[in-house]
């Protein structure tokens, strides 16, 4: 069966993302047909790169990876005007969709809120263009429940229970503010939007603005959930059968040899799950699988993905990546971020031999 994965990443949100990652990232295509890259870039200037080498990586390797640009935020408010514009740059470009990241640390550093009326330029060019967007916002809400995270998370500093954090209702008020103005925004909200403890308010939400849609990527959290009662999880799966997507959250770099040993375990543990009923050990729990039917598993796997973002990905122009990737690379010069500046380097004079080539 056909699958597009779509929910990865070139490296996790803390790395710096190189040209060498991304090469990595493409062996992820040996198990699955399809990968969407996803690109947190926000306000950091070591994230810059990741844009452009998902650039590449798309000629690199025609018809196979998908990829959805990443705002650079400003380390302020910002301009409305430039946040729209920058929907439009990354279509012309080449990109698949926008990709917005609000997890909760990310939320407490910047100073407005995701239904502020500085993003109306920026949603509004994203509904007229029917441009998809993947927007997470939140997290686990025992994230914020000190007796109940996660050691893995307590680790990686995502206890958000001590003051300073937007709490989980709030998140989710900010994203209902925003489907209620824009109904016809094409948005995904990942992670089953962590509501995989509360399937009845997840489906109203789905019920209520029909162009929202989900997908399973792993939060752990998720699946030990489901797990509680997988026959109501499956009513849930076929119910909204058109509305959830496939996705591991997959992430590589270079610098950790086993990355791929850690994705391939990832990926067999969602698909396990999806297709069979089994009781099996993942992520140190017990999961109960779904056993979906196939024509389930072909919604999840591959045609919801297409309906939503495209039958065919994008092909980049290369003129005009190695020109923004430049543009890039100078921003991060200006930043005084020299490693992203010689990635970009890279990436830009890649580009330019594509465009050379044609």
């Amino acid at each position: 069966m056909k699958r597009i994965d779509s929910h990865v990443h070139i490296s996790l949100n803390h790395e710096p993302s190189t040209v060498a990652d991304g090469a990595l990232l493409c062996t992820l295509l040996e198990d699955v047909d399809r990968i969407n890259v996803l690109n947190i870039v926000l306000e950091k200037p070591e994230n810059l790169p990741r844009n452009g080498i998902s650039l590449l990586l798309k000629l690199r390797n025609p018809g196979r990876i998908y990829s959805f640009g990443g705002i650079v935020m400003s380390p302020g408010r910002g301009e409305a005007a430039e946040y729209a514009a920058q929907v439009e740059q990354l279509r012309r470009i080449g990109f698949d969709g926008v990709k917005l990241f609000g997890k909760p640390s990310v939320r407490a550093s910047r100073p407005v809120a995701f239904d502020d009326p500085v993003y109306d330029g920026l949603y509004q060019a994203l509904s007229e263009s029917g441009t998809p967007l993947n927007f997470h916002i939140g997290d686990p809400p025992e994230f914020w429940d000190s007796a109940a995270i996660p050691a893995f998370a307590r680790e990686r500093g995502w206890y958000y229970g001590g003051g300073g954090y937007p709490s989980p209702e709030g998140l989710l008020a900010e994203l209902v503010h925003v489907l209620e103005r824009f109904p016809d925004l094409k948005l995904l909200a990942p992670h089953m939007l962590f509501l995989s403890q509360d399937l009845e308010r997840l489906g109203a939400l789905l019920d209520r603005f029909p162009n929202l849609l989900t997908d399973v990527t792993p939060g752990r959290e998720l699946y030990f959930q489901l797990s509680k009662n997988p026959e109501a999880a499956r009513g849930f799966f076929l119910r909204y059968r058109r509305r959830i997507l496939f996705g591991t959250d997959n992430a590589v770099s270079v610098g950790r040899p086993d990355c791929l040993d850690s994705c391939r375990e990832t990926l067999g543990a969602v698909e396990r799950f999806l297709e069979t009923g089994d009781r099996f050990q993942a992520w140190g729990g017990e999961l109960t699988g779904l056993a979906l039917p196939e024509d389930v598993l072909e919604d999840l796997y591959w045609g919801n993905f297409v309906r939503w973002a495209g039958a065919e990905p994008a092909v980049p122009d290369p003129a005009q990546a190695a020109a923004y990737c430049g543009a890039l690379g100078r921003t991060a010069a200006r930043l005084g971020c020299g490693t992203a500046q010689r990635e970009l380097d890279k990436v830009a004079a890649a580009l330019a031999e594509f465009s050379a080539a044609r």
